[in-house]
């Protein structure tokens, strides 16, 4: 009996073809109380070894309250590159919001040749709340 959810690639004729041919997944959970490192997703991009980052993508999964919950998701310079705070429904359970096709100026991905963080700002004064950031890659 096959497994309907068993994953197969098709056969490749030469096994350097089948490398890269795959999106990953990078994925970074943090709750109100994470700051520095914590609220750092780490994209180990090399000259040799490039990156596609194709799109981020953030899901609260306990809602976020005290003071005026507020989350920017940005590249370390720019807080709100991949996903302004004004994008995200930090109140509410579930909520997902995705970089790709939103107005920040870094929706449309990024080609990557040195190392990269996505990182996550939070307001102040919050008091409870948990989230996942999810960064959707290609390797070449």
């Amino acid at each position: 009996m096959t497994n309907p959810f068993e994953l197969q690639r098709l056969a490749t004729r030469d096994p350097a073809d089948g490398d890269a041919m795959m999106t990953e997944f990078l994925k970074l959970d943090y709750d109100y109380l994470d700051t520095g490192a914590d609220l750092t997703l780490p994209i180990a991009a090399t000259a040799t070894n490039p990156i596609v980052l194709l799109n981020v993508v953030h899901i609260v999964k306990v809602a976020f309250t005290g003071g005026t919950p507020a989350i920017d998701v940005g590249d370390g310079t720019t807080a709100d590159a991949y996903i302004a705070a004004a994008d995200i429904t930090e109140g509410t359970i579930g909520n997902i919001i995705q970089s790709r096709g939103a107005g920040q100026a870094k929706a449309t991905g990024e080609y990557l040749t040195a190392a990269r963080a996505i990182t996550v700002t939070l307001s102040a004064d919050l008091a409870t709340g948990t989230a996942v950031v999810l960064a959707e890659i290609f390797r070449l």
